[in-house]
């Protein structure tokens, strides 16, 4: 059961971020809000396949600093939230591996799926390609 909710100013922040990595030349491959039931918190999943070239640090550093100058933009979603993914691992590989979620930013609301049989608890998917 999702005890916090997912808010319409958390779906806008995390639009706004994946529109300023798309201009920067980052392009994530996919993006979503996922719920973590084991947390009881919401995670942005951010992937791509040149997270595996570069590695998660040089990626969280080019994050970093194709954000600096949006940082008032983005108040309200703590760096923490926001993971980058590889992406064919975990509940984002299973979404993957179902379904694809195209065009500038979707936005496609999952409540209580399974998907190749994981339970999704609740997401928000502004692109999975």
């Amino acid at each position: 059961m999702v005890t916090t909710p997912l808010t319409d100013s958390m779906v806008a922040v995390g639009r706004r971020l994946v529109e300023r990595l798309d201009a920067a030349g980052l392009k994530p491959e996919s993006a979503l809000w996922l719920y973590d039931t084991d947390r009881e918190s919401w995670k942005l999943l951010i992937s791509d396949r040149k997270l595996r070239d570069e590695g998660p640090l040089a990626r969280y550093g080019r994050m970093r600093e194709a954000l600096q100058d949006v940082r008032d933009d983005l108040l309200g979603l703590p760096f923490d939230a926001v993971m980058l993914s590889p992406p064919d691992t975990g509940a984002l590989g299973r979404l993957r591996s179902a379904m694809v979620v195209e065009g500038p930013f979707a936005g496609l609301r999952l409540i209580g799926h399974v998907v190749n049989g994981e339970y999704i608890e609740d997401a928000y998917i502004y692109r999975l390609t």
